[in-house]
């Protein structure tokens, strides 16, 4: 390989710029000496993504790239034969995806080759792949030390690991030669306090946290500005409606995404980022902000402690509207301590973050990965791929691959209860939360939580997910699964006019965020989104596979969250042993 560039492909399945994942990957390759990598782009269709690095020199090549679930696994093993075949025509050395379910279809596809599988770590919320992928990847370089946890502390694994923090171009992102001048070009106040928010406008990186703060901020208020794409769609009208209510609509925008986004920051006073604890690895909006001289105000997550000190930010406790409010009066009422985060900031961004470096460090360790390998003895993973070889041992890696990332595990023995025996009520396990205007009760549908409920309720709820079947099955299908989950969530109106946002409500089970894949409406008034005092309104939610509720889980709406259900599953324990106890074993199967 002496004299040759080592030639990597970086893998996506978005076709966008729109995420800091893309951005990232895009600017690495513009930032790449190409003497040393000769990059490569794979993503599943033309768009933006390909579009700009074609306009960069960077071939791009494009493989359909699917979702790991069962309906998905001939898709997934034609991509995985497309890029076997292409580390052949392209003499490929290394695969570099950086979302677990590209991570395994790399794997998959470079079995039988010489390339090797650098894996870009940008999270820190552990994934059920994990376990597989970090024996799988000859490498992996995550964006800060948070994202390590995730993995095992073997010694041999954790060689494999190296944290390089992403960069900033630092000839864009720097501090503005006229900011006056830039503000007047973006139509930004020339003397107003200005609060930013950059990113995907959505309710995990805490967008109605920031709402609520400035309404706790006293009058004259910051401006409030969003720059994103709203996840769902329904997020920028509640976000509108939010201000309304609160008489602060003037003082917020919402923007879509913008091409000149390092002019946004250099025209703002702080740059606020309320994220939720595992939905970043490390924000580079945060170190974006700072070479522009913008000071962050971010919640205290893993990741955002290692882009900030005392020195060149503020750090506040995650769902806390009140301090983040705190934080930014602080600032706009004290410049001089504005000023001297403002100025540590460029200088940390600059010895930190900068592009050129961190292109620089993945290049090293790609020259690294693609050395020959010493030989040494085969793992146990190695021998299985040596015994089988081939396409046999892509499909055992599949296999396995579903085996760790699947739905909750089967029905046991003594959940196969037959229904009509239980005693619980429904109230005795939903969780319920209050807002100022509705209060919502959350109720899994999952046949080993309906059984356990007293025989009526059982038989009404069985006949209502019967009833609204093509509708679920409908969801479930566009959402690439077909044993989703069931979810009933009912809003109570507790004033005249109460509002209510279906989309923001989340689930967490096993470490993994879950987001409704749809809602099948049982109300008349669910469309409406608002309720008068003392009405209710009632729907399905469609969840992905992979929520267990056999074992804790947490319920979010907005800022507000539950882990009541470890009280419920235990309850549900109890009553699975009464009604055992009563029904006796179940039978023997018969030969």
């Amino acid at each position: 390989m002496s004299g040759q560039p080592v030639r990597v492909a970086f893998v996506s399945h978005h076709s966008h710029l729109r995420m800091g994942g893309q951005r990232s990957m895009a600017l690495l390759i513009e930032h790449l000496d190409r003497r040393v990598i000769a990059p490569l782009a794979i993503c599943p269709e033309p768009g933006e993504l390909t579009d700009h690095l074609t306009g960069l020199g960077c071939p791009v090549v494009h493989v359909p790239l699917q979702p790991i679930k069962p309906r998905t696994l001939g898709k997934v093993l034609h991509a995985s034969r497309r890029i076997h075949a292409l580390i052949a025509e392209r003499q490929i050395d290394i695969l570099a995806p950086d979302a677990e379910r590209d991570a395994l279809t790399c794997a998959i596809a470079k079995i039988g080759t010489a390339a090797r599988l650098l894996w870009f770590v940008r999270l820190t919320a552990r994934n059920r792949l994990d376990p597989l992928l970090e024996r799988l990847a000859d490498g992996r370089i995550g964006v800060s030390e948070a994202t390590r946890e995730r993995f095992s502390r073997s010694p041999r694994l954790l060689s494999r690991y190296r944290t390089i923090h992403d960069g900033a171009d630092l000839s864009l992102f720097r501090p503005a030669d006229d900011r006056a001048a830039v503000r007047t070009a973006l139509g930004v106040p020339p003397d107003r306090f200005v609060a930013l928010f950059v990113g995907q406008v959505t309710e995990p990186k805490g967008v109605f946290d920031i709402v609520e703060a400035l309404t706790r901020l006293p009058a004259p208020r910051p401006l409030l500005i969003f720059i994103g794409t709203p996840r769902p769609p329904q997020v920028a009208g509640e976000i509108a409606a939010r201000a309304r209510a609160a008489g602060i609509q003037e003082d917020v925008r919402i923007l879509p995404q913008q091409d000149d986004v390092h002019r946004w920051m250099q025209a703002a006073d702080v740059l606020v980022s309320a994220s939720h604890e595992n939905t970043e690895g490390l924000s580079r909006v945060l170190f974006e902000a700072m070479a522009c001289g913008t000071v962050p105000v971010a919640t205290d997550i893993q990741g955002n402690r290692e882009a900030l000190t005392a020195e060149t930010g503020v750090l506040v406790p995650e769902r806390s509207p009140a301090l983040l409010a705190g934080a930014m009066h602080q600032l706009e009422t004290d410049p001089r301590r504005l000023a001297a985060l403002s100025a540590a900031g460029v200088q940390r961004a600059r010895t930190m973050f900068d592009i050129g470096l961190h292109a620089r460090r993945v290049a090293e360790f790609c020259v690294e990965l693609a050395r020959p390998p010493e030989r040494r003895r085969l793992s146990g993973m190695g021998k299985v791929m040596r015994l089988f070889g081939g396409w046999a041992a892509r499909g055992a890696l599949l296999c396995g691959a579903l085996h760790a990332a699947s739905s909750p595990r089967p029905l046991r023995a003594q959940d196969t209860i037959p229904g009509g025996y239980g005693s619980l009520k429904r109230d005795d396990i939903a969780v319920g939360l209050t807002t100022d205007q509705v209060e919502l009760q959350v109720l899994p549908l999952d046949e080993q939580v309906i059984r356990l409920l007293a025989p009526d309720t059982y038989r009404s709820l069985s006949a209502l997910i019967a009833g609204r079947r093509a509708a679920i099955d409908s969801i479930a299908q566009r959402g690439g699964t077909n044993r989703p989950t069931l979810v009933q969530v009912t809003f109570y109106g507790l004033v005249a006019g109460a509002r209510f946002s279906p989309e923001i409500i989340n689930i967490t089970s096993r470490g993994q965020l879950f987001r409704p894949l749809g809602v099948v409406p049982l109300s008349s008034r669910w469309s409406s989104y608002q309720l008068a005092a003392r009405e209710q309104a009632t729907a399905i939610f469609v969840f992905d596979e992979g929520i267990s509720v056999r074992e804790d889980l947490t319920v979010t709406y907005g800022p507000l969250s539950s882990d009541a259900w470890s009280r419920s599953a235990r309850l549900l324990d109890q009553e699975r042993a009464r009604v055992r106890a009563r029904i006796g074993p179940p039978a023997a199967p018969s030969n």
